[in-house]
């Protein structure tokens, strides 16, 4: 069974559910935020959750990191928390998922043999408030009655993997996913899908994706009364956010 977190949930808090991730802050889009504070406003979600990926950790990646980001670890750091700022403001109350890029500092200090009990919780490195908690993975009871399991990684076939679990399911991490694929019984079915990311894909740090820079699909995900929908952030000639602000 996998892993997760069962929530103890107050009435009418998974009413209207906003998921989205895949932020790789401060390498996120800079029209992220109006999107989110336009669906913020639009849906006025009883529930948010981040996907993951809150952070990108460029610096400190397992891989070759490109010599032209002008971030060091530090600076990435600061400059990842001033972006953040902004969701905090917007969203006080959080539910994130650990994810491979937003868990880099744990996963390096294994590989280095540090104990966990040497780290900061994560909420004090990006100095996030109180409302902002953390999970391996969070599965929720929907007003339809069936569950969800919200993942950041799971596996490329969602509605494989959500049928093996018997519940519905919503996966962040692929950059080039977004959508909703239903089945079950047709008065109540279940549904599985990727939320899509908020990433900028000609970022320095996004050079390792520009075999499917072209691909990347921006957006969220809204589960309304415990049905899903996709919502594309769609962009202009000028990658911005066609309903940016004039």
């Amino acid at each position: 069974m996998d892993e997760c977190d069962k929530l103890p949930e107050s009435p009418g808090i998974n009413n209207r559910i906003l998921a989205f991730g895949d932020t790789h802050h401060p390498y996120s889009h800079k029209d992220s935020l109006a999107f989110l504070k336009k669906l913020k406003e639009l849906y006025n979600p009883t529930r948010i959750i981040h996907m993951g990926d809150e952070i990108d950790h460029h610096a400190m990646s397992f891989h070759d990191s490109d010599p032209n980001v002008p971030y060091t670890a530090s600076s990435e750091l600061h400059a990842a928390i001033r972006y953040l700022e902004g969701l905090y403001d917007l969203f006080p109350v959080c539910d994130v998922l650990d994810s491979n890029h937003g868990s880099m500092a744990l996963r390096k200090a294994k590989v280095s043999g540090i104990p966990i009990e040497y780290l900061k919780p994560t909420r004090e490195v990006l100095r996030a408030p109180n409302g902002w908690v953390w999970h391996h993975r969070l599965r929720l009871t929907l007003p339809t009655g069936n569950d969800c399991l919200f993942a950041h990684q799971m596996s490329a076939n969602a509605l494989t993997a959500a049928q093996k679990r018997a519940c519905s399911l919503m996966l962040g991490h692929n950059h080039e996913k977004q959508g909703i694929q239903f089945w079950g019984a047709e008065e109540n079915p279940f549904f599985a899908g990727h939320v899509g990311c908020l990433v900028d894909s000609r970022a320095l740090a996004m050079a390792y994706r520009k075999e499917n820079a072209n691909d990347v699909r921006l957006g969220a995900t809204l589960i309304l009364n415990g049905m899903p929908m996709s919502v594309p952030m769609l962009l202009d000639k000028e990658n911005r956010w066609v309903g940016r602000s004039k």
